[in-house]
């Protein structure tokens, strides 16, 4: 220790309990600065640092990131309990989100626990789909725990094979519509298009009009769309949406 009860980086951090490297580094991006230095550069902290760094700690432990408590210590009228508000409900969603991928887990095991043998490539598509946060957060606005049920039941017998076919058929349907988008939406070749896009819609839904109302929702506004999952961008999207409502009005007038 030197004169005027100043502390070295090593006391000091000795005394907050932390490594030096995370004093080194709070210095570093401004975060946390010492009082002093000496003439050859190394620096010195107060017992008053002390508090600062209580602070830090604090708020770290509490979850959030070091730039925005950098942020809030800068702020000369600091609303804690706002701060604090506005982190709950970042641990709300988080909590909610583990809950859904917690509801997903014991879906998927439903559907493995009914086959003979647990096929990995079913453990992986299941898994990679339900616990994307961003598919969870789409899926679950539209879908009940109800819904979701139905779902994995009538899944439960469904191939693996049927799974990647429907999804490779749905890659070729969007290619097809991506060729011939200059034609309009009640051409023939398009309208055969709608018609094998209807018939995977029917395959997903089972008919269950739950499902199939569900289902349209959710692709109601595409910008909720995660990104992974959209097969067309916003005019392709449209076009897409014309050709089906196009598809829909003459089916529902055919007997």
């Amino acid at each position: 220790m030197t004169t005027a009860q100043h502390y070295h980086v090593k006391e000091f951090a000795d005394m907050a309990g932390v490594t030096v490297r995370t004093l080194q580094y709070y210095d570093r991006i401004g975060l946390m600065q010492p009082s002093n230095k000496t003439e050859s550069n190394h620096r010195l902290y107060k017992r008053r640092d002390l508090l600062k760094l209580q602070q830090i700690l604090t708020l770290k432990q509490l979850g959030f990131t070091l730039k925005e408590i950098k942020s809030m210590l800068n702020q000369p009228n600091l609303d804690l309990r706002a701060a604090l508000e506005a982190q709950k409900k970042s641990i709300d969603a988080q909590i909610e989100q583990l809950q859904a991928v917690s509801s997903a887990m014991e879906h998927a095991m439903d559907v493995l626990d009914t086959t003979e043998n647990w096929d990995w490539d079913i453990v992986q598509l299941i898994i990679q789909g339900m616990t994307d946060k961003h598919y969870l957060k789409w899926v679950r606005q539209h879908f009940s725990d109800d819904l979701l049920k139905t779902l994995t039941e009538q899944s439960r017998d469904m191939p693996i094979e049927d799974i990647t076919r429907a999804q490779e058929q749905w890659q070729q349907i969007a290619d097809r519509v991506r060729t011939n988008q200059h034609l309009p939406p009640d051409d023939p070749t398009l309208q055969q298009i709608a018609q094998e896009a209807d018939q995977l819609i029917q395959q997903f839904t089972k008919g269950n009009p739950q499902v199939e109302s569900a289902l349209q929702n959710m692709y109601d506004n595409p910008d909720d769309i995660p990104p992974a999952y959209r097969l067309f961008d916003d005019d392709l999207m449209l076009l897409y949406r014309q050709i089906m409502n196009v598809y829909y009005q003459n089916k529902k007038g055919n007997p």
